[in-house]
């Protein structure tokens, strides 16, 4: 029997399609996502204002509002799109995720940064981020690669390297667990012991980059002594 055309189903047919590269087809599906409950304060914004809602138009002298919907790391793959829409002549305020305000400060094209809490100028038009591959009709061709499109803050990267710089042979970052509240955690994170083989490489330094609570997994194996951690002294997300 067929399936029934329920919005969770249709959202998984948008992830099947953008996964084989069928983008004319997924993209326009993934809208469906629009349809699902709110979980985001900005989600629900953009879905608030329907008719100030950007689908590709011209957007000269007009400013436009950019709205986060998902994860973090959503926010950081679909931020890419914040300097073509700037190149079209728009105004740019972005909304980011607190945690990456210090990283998205250094983004071209944008105007504004706005984050949860803040006061949210007028606009012409908003749009999601993740919606911007459709607006702007995205092929797997096109898919903006202006690369980087983020950077680091140049006097913390060099306090970096001056504080690693006795260290020496191949320095390896490692992160193992991500949110461990998300519901699909077990999907995304792997226990630290199975990284306790990397520990005999010769001639190699190895970092923790993650952030509580398991970065007490190091102490609690006995790698104090073979993984450096570094997580204390990060303030923020990337």
């Amino acid at each position: 029997a067929a399936l029934a055309p329920t919005l969770s189903n249709q959202c998984d047919l948008a992830l099947t399609l953008l996964r084989l590269g069928d983008f004319a087809k997924g993209f326009p599906v993934f809208e469906k996502r629009m349809d699902l409950p709110a979980d985001s304060e900005k989600t629900s914004l953009v879905r608030s204002f329907p008719h100030l809602r950007w689908n590709g138009g011209d957007l000269a002298g007009k400013s436009i509002l950019l709205c986060y919907e998902q994860g973090l790391g959503d926010t950081i793959q679909f931020a890419r799109y914040a300097p073509l829409l700037k190149q079209r002549g728009a105004t740019v305020t972005l909304s980011v995720q607190a945690p990456l305000l210090t990283l998205f400060s250094r983004l071209p094209g944008v105007d504004e940064l706005v984050t949860e809490g803040d006061v949210i100028q007028p606009f012409d038009f908003h749009c999601s981020l993740m919606s911007l591959p459709l607006a702007y009709g995205t092929t797997v061709e096109t898919i903006p690669c202006q690369i980087p499109y983020l950077f680091a803050d140049e006097e913390r990267r060099r306090g970096w390297r001056e504080r690693l710089a006795n260290d020496h042979g191949l320095k390896v970052g490692l992160v193992w667990a991500g949110n461990p509240d998300h519901e699909g955690d077990r999907n995304r994170s792997i226990p630290l012991e199975l990284l306790r083989p990397l520990m005999d490489t010769p001639d190699t330094s190895f970092y923790s980059l993650q952030v509580a609570p398991r970065s007490a997994d190091i102490a609690a194996l006995g790698l104090t002594e073979r993984i450096r951690d570094l997580s204390p002294d990060f303030n923020e997300t990337a």
